[in-house]
């Protein structure tokens, strides 16, 4: 799979989802960090059910539209495109956080 990616990106210039991930490497580190203090804080955060707001989130609406274990999949790829639009933003406003 390496291989073919290698051909197909480097060789062929087939940039069909490149810039998808380049988002993740330009603030990886901002992304990592807003991904841990998303998740604790809506983990913290109960709704009157006794739920926290992720576990709802993810039994309410994505075990409801896909149940079993493709309703958590929809669950984390959710939670991956937040973060992801988090890092976008910032790449679109040119804001880099380095160390």
């Amino acid at each position: 799979l390496l291989s073919v990616l290698i051909y197909a990106v480097e060789i062929r210039k087939w940039n069909f989802a490149a810039n998808f991930f380049n988002t993740f490497g330009k603030n990886p580190l901002f992304i990592y960090l807003l991904s841990e203090l998303l998740f604790m804080t809506w983990m913290l955060i109960k709704l009157p059910s006794g739920q926290s707001i992720f576990e709802w989130m993810s039994i309410e609406i994505f075990q409801a539209a896909f149940p079993g274990p493709f309703g958590s999949f929809m669950t984390a790829i959710a939670f991956m495109l937040i973060c992801w639009l988090a890092g976008w933003w910032l790449d679109r406003k040119k804001i880099y956080i380095r160390i």
